[in-house]
């Protein structure tokens, strides 16, 4: 249950209207001083707890990093544990990859969409933007262990497809949770970005083949 927004301190008010306005706006459309009206904070209190805007950000992924990184990571392992009973598949590893991802987008909460379309929207940025340092070294490390299962799956594989197959999921992740105008357009208005029921199962069938396809040898 979210915390009543009066009784919330500064702080945590901060990190609330950062995380929604990084998410929506980006980086650079997310000013210091938004931050602050839609906190109802006075600009100064920003720049005391939390200084220069890169470091808000910078704590805005960190806040919830540890459990979001965690629960990306359990669900491989699981996988990987069920691996002494029954072959692992591409569907597996897929599945198991945006599981919690999207369970969590629609299950968790207002607070937590915020977070995962700003995480979607650092996912398009310079990897050597300093502000998104954080990004990559909490969720790097984890995408290099489901990389790692893609190209085991694919030992005869040119490693070159892999890899795309792996950005074409991504991207197109990142697409659908950033909550584009395009489903909505390509369907005609029969259903929108925010309309998630079946998108799991979709996405699993049609990168599975993807990868199938463009990896093999």
């Amino acid at each position: 249950m979210a915390t009543p927004r009066h009784t919330q301190s500064s702080p945590d008010r901060i990190l609330d209207a950062a995380e929604q306005l990084f998410s929506r706006r980006g980086f650079y459309g997310a000013s210091l001083r938004d931050i602050a009206r839609q906190a109802s904070v006075q600009m100064s209190l920003v720049n005391y707890h939390f200084g220069p805007k890169e470091d808000l950000f910078r704590q805005v992924v960190r806040r919830r990093a540890d459990e979001h990184a965690s629960a990306i990571a359990v669900s491989l392992q699981t996988l990987l544990d069920e691996q002494q009973r029954r072959p692992v598949t591409i569907e597996d590893v897929i599945l198991a990859l945006l599981t919690p991802i999207i369970d969590r987008y629609i299950h968790g909460g207002e607070g937590w969409r915020d977070y995962i379309q700003l995480l979607s929207r650092a996912s398009h940025q310079h990897q050597d933007a300093n502000f998104i340092a954080p990004f990559v070294e909490t969720y790097q490390p984890i995408m290099d262990r489901y990389t790692n299962e893609f190209l085991l799956l694919f030992p005869d594989a040119d490693k070159a497809d892999v890899f795309w197959s792996i950005v074409f999921l991504e991207a197109a992740l990142a697409n659908i949770l950033l909550q584009s105008t395009l489903a909505e357009r390509v369907s005609q208005g029969a259903f929108t970005a925010t309309d998630l029921s079946g998108v799991l199962e979709r996405m699993v069938r049609f990168f599975s083949a993807g990868f199938r396809e463009l990896a093999r040898p």
